[in-house]
């Protein structure tokens, strides 16, 4: 297992984006608005947007459960509503490749 921890910048407001271009398998995730933004956050999947995902207001974070398994990087995406905000994130990787 390796830790690695980073934040992903905001594109553009209302798209969604990856927070990591990896295909690790991730034992934990945990994301955090970070304290200072302006705009609220939305954590999930491809799809996620803002009323498909969990909210984040600045400095309010989250670390869905996997239920002692794995998901791949990959998998996770944010949105939010100001461009160039960042959302600050921290990972467990159990293994790389898919």
């Amino acid at each position: 297992m390796a830790y690695d921890a980073g934040s992903t910048k905001l594109d553009a407001s209302g798209s969604a984006q990856k927070i990591r271009d990896t295909e690790e398998k991730l034992g934990v995730i945990w994301v955090r608005n970070r304290p200072g933004n302006k705009g609220r956050m939305w954590f999930g999947v491809s799809d996620v947007s803002s009323t498909n995902g969990v909210t984040l207001k600045p400095s309010e974070a989250h670390a869905p459960n996997f239920e002692g398994g794995s998901e791949l990087s990959s998998l996770f995406w944010f949105c939010g509503e100001v461009a160039g905000e960042y959302l600050d994130w921290s990972v467990i990787i159990r293994s790389t490749g898919k």
